[in-house]
């Protein structure tokens, strides 16, 4: 994202949107750094990989064409991190779904609603998980969900 773009979503100037984003490259310097290596990772090989393995090709990585190839830097870049940030939550989806199971839990609801859930999820919003369960469960059950979510990648 470009100054203007985060000027517009700020509602604010684009010098001060600038700033903002020195500041923040300042306080991390090496998120300049990875987005370097990604960059040039992909460029070399025409494709970027999730933290699973799943590649997207961009073959616009290399193009002479300006206005294309940065195009598809920034995409390099968020498919990177966005695709990952994918993985990870499904993979802490599974996890939570055997966790629940071992523990006796059902986690599916029936079509016609005989067998009642312990636990199961509502939602999947990005890296979001929405479960329901009954209120005398609420507490072991975000234990498990928080457990899982934490160490889905560990």
């Amino acid at each position: 994202m470009g100054a203007q773009t985060l000027a517009q979503q700020m509602h604010t100037t684009e010098a001060l949107a600038q700033q903002t984003m020195d500041s923040f490259l300042r306080s991390y310097p090496k998120i300049k750094l990875y987005f370097n290596k990604l960059i040039a990772k992909c460029k070399e090989k025409g494709y970027i990989e999730t933290i699973s393995g799943r590649r997207r090709k961009l073959p616009e990585i290399n193009s002479s064409r300006l206005k294309l190839r940065s195009h598809a830097e920034r995409q390099a870049i968020n498919s990177t991190i966005q695709g990952s940030a994918a993985d990870i939550v499904k993979t802490a989806t599974c996890h939570i779904n055997s966790a629940l199971h071992d523990m006796g839990w059902n986690t599916v609801l029936s079509c016609n609603r005989t067998t009642k859930a312990s636990c199961y999820l509502t939602h999947h919003i990005h890296d979001e998980l929405i479960y329901q369960t009954s209120e005398h469960r609420v507490h072991e059950a975000a234990r498990v969900i928080q457990h899982c979510m934490v160490n889905a990648w560990s």
